[in-house]
């Protein structure tokens, strides 16, 4: 885990908290255990998204609370998908970025970041589809 390299650690850091710091890491989230997708959307769209499940995915309640029409509500719920979409895809450039940048430093052979890219984006497919 890259927190685990003595420039990014004050000395105070706790082993248990540093453990718990890489396993979030792993998963794609901040220190605070929060999804990055989520940390990265507006507040405007989390209470979006809190309503909406509240209202167990009811569109039709949604327009009735925003009281606005039911296409308007669609609209809005597309561009929360589109920008939680985003969210991935940035994520998905940043790691595949620097793997590209290692193979040209000859940090590491083209063939295998071939295969990581490959298995990177295998397994996102399949978390995807679960």
């Amino acid at each position: 885990c890259r927190y685990k390299e003595k420039h990014l650690l004050p000395a105070h850091i706790a082993p248990a908290r540093l453990r718990r710091w890489c396993r979030a890491a792993e998963m794609g989230r901040n220190m605070n255990g929060i999804p990055k997708w989520i940390a990265e959307l507006p507040e405007e769209d989390l209470n979006f998204i809190k309503r909406f499940v509240l209202s167990s995915g009811s569109l039709k309640e949604m327009a009735g609370i925003y009281g606005v029409t039911y296409p308007t509500v669609r609209s809005r719920l597309d561009r929360v998908i589109k920008r939680i979409m985003s969210s991935d895809e940035k994520e998905e450039e940043a790691y595949i970025s620097l793997i590209k940048k290692m193979v040209l430093e000859e940090k590491l052979e083209f063939d295998a970041a071939t295969i990581l890219i490959r298995e990177y984006r295998k397994e996102k497919q399949n978390g995807n589809d679960e």
